[in-house]
């Protein structure tokens, strides 16, 4: 049996979310069934937020937005845009 060794970082302050744009970030991971944090993505594999999720799965909130905004900042990095609204 393996230990999990969980990492705990600094909350991300407004300097480092300023990428975000204030946009909300929560809808591109979601908890599955199995208690897993997975990204949304579509059928060619691409991130990006659904509108409206239902179901067993949820979206991020709270505690876990931090995550998230991890998880957007990462992608803001590699050269994800977001979509035009």
């Amino acid at each position: 049996m393996s230990a999990v060794r969980q990492l705990r970082l600094p909350p991300l302050d407004e300097v480092a979310k300023a990428p975000l744009g204030g946009r909300p970030t929560e809808g591109f991971l979601r908890w599955n069934r199995a208690g897993e944090v997975r990204p949304v993505v579509d059928t060619e594999g691409r991130p990006f937020a659904p509108v409206g999720l239902k179901g067993p799965e949820r979206l991020l909130a709270g505690p876990t937005r931090d995550i998230s905004d991890r998880y957007v900042l990462c992608l803001l990095a590699s050269g994800y845009q977001w979509a035009l609204e």
